[in-house]
């Protein structure tokens, strides 16, 4: 009988699982002694070696060499597995099965990817993962800024960690980083640019969690490089995404050399680009193809949990969701102020050599502010007597209401109806400062509506006590559309999810919904379908 026979004898039932488990820390763990082989033939009479771009730490390595790399013995493999795969944990909420099987993974592996659909629970399972690991060592969350409060409710919920929530001026996150009481410190990815990749500093930590780990997807953004060198030798690495490639599989390199370059393989972002990226365009600058996916697939998962709700059984736990349209037509001034843009749009790109992307979009923004009705006089905007009418309904039916807009004038429009109407309500946006009193009172039902620009708040934030969602107009993202509906479609959620886009007919709204029905990258769908109109009026 062989080593994992001998194991999968200790557990039966978990075969399969086990012996991928098994197999990911052999193949892990002989990576790293041959990197540490490697590095004390370099470096016979250094203390400490540089391999890649990080530093690895000699002692450390013996020990988890050690433990698993070397393979001791039976006894000690089983020993080790049994601690990890069948954590006893008096949790404060238990989790779901399939949130267990996420933590036993977390546990087993040091350094692991959460690619799951958004409401399938990766922040519990992260505080769970905390709570187990962190005996004397801290534990540092980066957040997109809207989910700080968010993290500190889960935390106090499933656990009685010590936090500190950083914001502030530099002296005050400085004061709240440094804090040797906190177990944890959550704060916004901002603050790694505001003090740099300061060994000093982030070495205070021995865990380091990425939420929304699409936020390093760029792999020149100064936040990716910042994070990647401040955190190249911590222990314990997770990053947490329901999207986790956006516009293409380039997106995916930053995220997993995050974790570690050995996962996929490539120590650089070009290397990862020769090897699955087909090149074209002017001067092959650009991305037009993929190759070996399947192989990429496989690296991925390796080094990955990825879950659907589906996958995950909460199907008879989360209600189905609705779609509905309501089509609008323009008052005269509005259609008169969108007629006269289009034209002055596609004559002025008529007269272009060159029409990029970024001019196309600019034009496109500036039809969407007509179709808010921030520019109207007299007219009667029809889209937000639209959107009054749901919400008194929706009210009256007992539910509460989500509603999504892009601009700070449409949330302006919005919010002085329904203080028109008294009708109680939450305000959410970039410069929002009592962000999470915003939320719970939309939570416990203080308010009946919340009101949020969807780039600010479409990510990371519960707010499943509302039940019908409004689009009163979209981002030109896809990836944001899909957080954001999913704000209500969560665990908790008990009610059937009603999503209503309003939509101006022969418009853009019409464009950006038929992008979105199809699953398209949205900004690159409206930018060719304009371009088709320019290139049709010089002929």
């Amino acid at each position: 009988m062989n080593m994992i026979e001998t194991v999968q004898s200790h557990f039966p039932g978990q075969s399969a699982q086990l012996q991928k488990e098994y197999d990911s820390w052999l193949e892990y763990y002989t990576r790293e002694q041959q990197a540490l082989a490697k590095a004390r033939q370099k470096h016979r009479d250094n203390g400490s070696a540089r391999t890649g771009g990080g530093k690895v730490y000699i002692e450390e390595i013996r020990q988890d060499a050690k433990l698993l790399g070397k393979l001791p013995g039976e006894k000690d493999i089983i020993a080790e597995m049994r601690a990890r795969a069948n954590p006893e944990l008096p949790f404060k909420l238990k989790p779901y099965e399939h949130q267990m099987q996420m933590l036993k993974a977390g546990l087993i592996r040091d350094k692991l990817a959460y690619f799951c659909e958004m409401g399938t629970g990766k922040t519990k399972v992260i505080v769970d993962i905390i709570r187990h690991k962190c005996h004397g060592i801290k534990a540092i969350v980066f957040c997109p800024k809207s989910v700080l409060g968010s993290w500190g409710k889960e935390i106090d919920k499933n656990s009685n960690l010590k936090y500190n929530i950083c914001t502030g001026n530099r002296k005050q996150k400085l004061k709240l980083l440094t804090d040797p009481d906190a177990d944890v410190v959550i704060t916004n990815y901002e603050t790694v640019v505001s003090f740099g990749a300061d060994p000093g500093l982030w070495g205070l930590f021995q865990m380091v969690v990425l939420d929304e780990s699409s936020r390093i997807k760029n792999h020149k953004a100064k936040r990716t490089k910042l994070l990647t060198q401040a955190f190249a030798s911590t222990r314990f690495k997770y990053i947490l995404s329901g999207t986790p490639i956006t516009q293409n599989p380039a997106d995916i390199w930053a995220q997993m050399n995050f974790l570690d370059w050995k996962m996929l393989g490539n120590k650089s972002y070009y290397a990862f680009r020769n090897t699955y990226c087909i090149m074209g365009g002017y001067e092959k600058y650009q991305i037009v193809g993929y190759k070996q996916l399947d192989k990429l697939k496989r690296l991925i998962s390796g080094g990955s949990v990825q879950l659907t709700k589906e996958e995950c059984n909460l199907n008879p736990a989360l209600p189905e969701k609705v779609y509905q349209v309501r089509e609008i037509d323009m008052s005269e001034e509005m259609a008169k102020q969108y007629k006269d843009m289009l034209k002055e749009s596609v004559l002025e790109l008529s007269g272009k050599d060159d029409v990029t992307a970024p001019i196309v979009l600019t034009k496109l923004m500036r039809l969407q502010q007509i179709l808010s009705g921030q520019y109207l006089d007299k007219g009667r905007n029809e889209k937000l007597e639209e959107l009054t009418e749901i919400i008194t309904d929706a009210i009256g039916y007992g539910r509460q209401v989500v509603v999504w807009a892009r601009f700070r004038p449409s949330l302006d429009i919005i919010s002085s109806r329904l203080a028109g109407l008294n009708i109680p309500h939450s305000i959410f946006h970039g410069d929002t400062q009592d962000r999470q009193l915003q939320i719970d009172n939309f939570q416990t039902g203080k308010t009946k509506v919340f009101v949020g620009q969807e780039s600010t708040g479409g990510m990371g934030i519960t707010l499943h006590a509302g039940s019908v969602m409004v689009y009163y107009e979209n981002e030109f993202s896809l990836e944001t559309r899909k957080q954001s509906e999913d704000r209500i479609h969560r665990i908790g959620q008990t009610k059937k999810c009603t999503y209503i886009d309003l939509v101006y007919n022969k418009t853009l709204d019409r464009k950006i919904l038929k992008a979105i029905q199809d699953k398209q990258d949205i900004a690159t769908y409206l930018v060719d379908s304009f371009k088709e109109g320019v290139y049709a009026n010089r002929k």
